[in-house]
């Protein structure tokens, strides 16, 4: 259970509760890391500097900003924090510090070690937080959408393969409220060609390119030219959309078709799209019929322009 589902079900018996709703919506955007930076406060900065007004030696990083906790009430309301945030994986930082100083105390610990990848998984991940995040999306074919690339998003990453049983659970209820939604735009055909088409062609790999940089850098001007919904939907999510209009042309003033073949066959890692011609008239129009092109390298600037790419 999300810490603010806690909350809201427990309103009527949580000690401290202004101070606990302000402290959780506070420690939220710092769940990701538990030590700060020079520019970023983490978890435990945080916990030290405003949760722990009973210690000594910590002054708050932030004048101002957050309001320590007072002393006569800093047990009890860490005691109460540790009981909200206890079964929000999310929040796996807050409670290794909060259930360690318990830990003390018992003849049995509590095993309370923060596991880096949980606690991203649950951050990025949060079903909950998903429906929330489609509830005001207008159109059900933009929810549609928005499922899509959340179920795409944990499908490419490989950080959460060994936590099967949650990450398979969330993939599952994606599918369910696809299909869940789609049986809903079937009452509503005026929004059917709305819905982007997913296709099968390759696409950037993503853990080797920066799909920013590629963008910014080939396809804004010199080697084609789209708006970056156009660019993201062919090359990043996986959707149909209109042609990228291609421009590179050789010296000849003919297009460099050979250099467009070996751009897609070096972004996307498939060589077998050397000889899938149409892929390159689908994607890139008319301007790229690379019939009777074949690929020869790319040439010595677009290989450096690519390499300021690579991640």
């Amino acid at each position: 259970m999300r810490a603010k589902d806690y909350i809201v079900n427990n309103k009527s018996s949580i000690q401290h509760l202004a101070e606990i709703e302000r402290v959780i919506e506070e420690l939220s955007p710092l769940r990701h890391k538990n030590g700060g930076t020079d520019n970023e406060i983490g978890t435990k900065d945080y916990y030290e500097s405003y949760l722990t007004p009973d210690s000594t030696g910590h002054k708050p990083l932030i004048q101002n900003k957050h309001k320590t906790i007072q002393r006569n009430i800093a047990v009890s309301f860490r005691s109460e924090l540790l009981r909200v945030v206890a079964d929000d994986k999310s929040f796996g930082y807050i409670y290794y510090l909060l259930q360690s100083v318990q830990n003390r105390f018992l003849a049995f610990p509590v095993d309370c070690i923060p596991n880096r990848i949980i606690i991203e998984e649950a951050i990025a991940f949060c079903w909950e937080d998903l429906i929330e995040q489609i509830e005001p999306l207008k159109g059900i074919s933009e929810k549609i959408l928005y499922v899509e690339d959340k179920k795409t998003l944990w499908e490419q990453n490989d950080n959460y393969k060994n936590l099967q049983r949650n990450i398979t659970s969330f993939g599952e209820k994606c599918q369910s409220e696809i299909k869940k939604l789609e049986r809903r735009l079937q009452l509503q055909p005026k929004e059917v060609d709305l819905i982007k088409i997913k296709h099968n062609l390759p696409t950037i790999e993503i853990k080797r390119y920066s799909t920013d940089k590629i963008y910014n850098s080939f396809f804004k001007g010199f080697f084609a030219v789209c708006n970056p919904d156009c660019f993201n939907n062919w090359l990043v999510k996986g959707y149909e959309d209109e042609p990228i209009t291609f421009l590179l042309k050789g010296r000849g003033g003919a297009f460099a078709k050979a250099q467009l073949i070996s751009f897609i066959v070096k972004i996307t890692g498939d060589a077998g799209l050397e000889t899938k011609l149409s892929y390159y008239t689908k994607v890139f129009g008319k301007e790229a019929d690379v019939k009777g092109s074949t690929s020869s390298g790319l040439n010595s600037k677009l290989s450096n322009l690519l390499k300021k790419c690579e991640i």
